[in-house]
């Protein structure tokens, strides 16, 4: 489970057209399948590559390993739980 309050502006999410992180509810329990979380570390990794804000990127970072940790779980069923805070 990773705790995260709103990540991301949605003027960003939207000007880059990303799907998983405009859904996150940010003061709600997220439950990601096997699928939706790997489109997240997707939609995570490409906002490493365009954004310049050092707190951002330390913030992204905790979610994507948080995310990437779920994946290579061996139990394809867990899900990633995203709770704000």
């Amino acid at each position: 489970m990773c705790r995260t309050g709103s990540l991301i502006g949605s003027n960003t999410w939207h000007a880059y057209d990303l799907h998983v992180l405009p859904s996150l509810h940010p003061h709600r329990r997220n439950e990601l399948d096997h699928d939706r979380t790997a489109s997240l570390i997707e939609e995570l990794e490409f906002l490493v590559e365009v954004v310049n804000d050092p707190a951002l990127l330390a913030a992204i970072a905790v979610l994507r390993d948080a995310a990437s940790r779920v994946l290579r779980d061996p139990i394809r069923s867990k899900n990633f739980l995203i709770e704000g805070p």
